[in-house]
């Protein structure tokens, strides 16, 4: 049996337009029921507009879905790929990218880059670029459905 693309809670954004719900691909939600027969599926609810109430998409395929977790992952191993290759800028902009869809992971970033640049100079100016408080974290993550933040962050 394969495993889930998503999980009831998840936060996922969207692949692909869904006229019939008037959702844009890159639109965020969450599940809030997973679907195994016929076919695996998901009930995804979506706030676009807070005077228009929620959007509930009742039948989402999981090619019409990529849970942020994924995402965050990817864009940090990216960000960690880019860095051993020299490339800092672009190491910045994939750190930042996957930070503001999992705030948690800046702790996780700190952590290891402090390793890394332990006596190097460059580090000043690479952790320069990356946020420093939880208001700027508050900031990267305004985006995010409610939930969405205090499940990123690790306990």
């Amino acid at each position: 049996m394969e495993l889930q693309k998503a999980k009831a809670l998840d936060v996922v954004s969207l692949t692909e337009d869904l006229p019939q719900y008037g959702l844009s691909s890159g639109d965020r939600g969450t599940v809030v029921e997973v679907f195994s027969e016929p076919e695996e599926a998901y009930m995804v609810e979506f706030q676009k507009d807070p005077s228009r109430g929620s959007v509930i998409a009742e039948w989402v395929l999981p090619g019409q879905i990529q849970p942020l977790d994924t995402q965050a992952q990817a864009l940090f191993e990216a960000g960690i790929n880019h860095l051993n290759d020299g490339e800092i800028v672009a190491a910045v902009d994939s750190f930042q990218q996957a930070i503001k869809l999992k705030p948690g992971l800046i702790r996780l970033l700190r952590n290891g880059l402090s390793e890394k640049f332990a006596g190097n100079q460059d580090w000043k100016t690479f952790i320069s670029h990356l946020p420093k408080s939880d208001e700027e974290l508050e900031t990267a993550s305004r985006s995010e459905p409610a939930g969405a933040q205090d499940r990123n962050r690790p306990a």
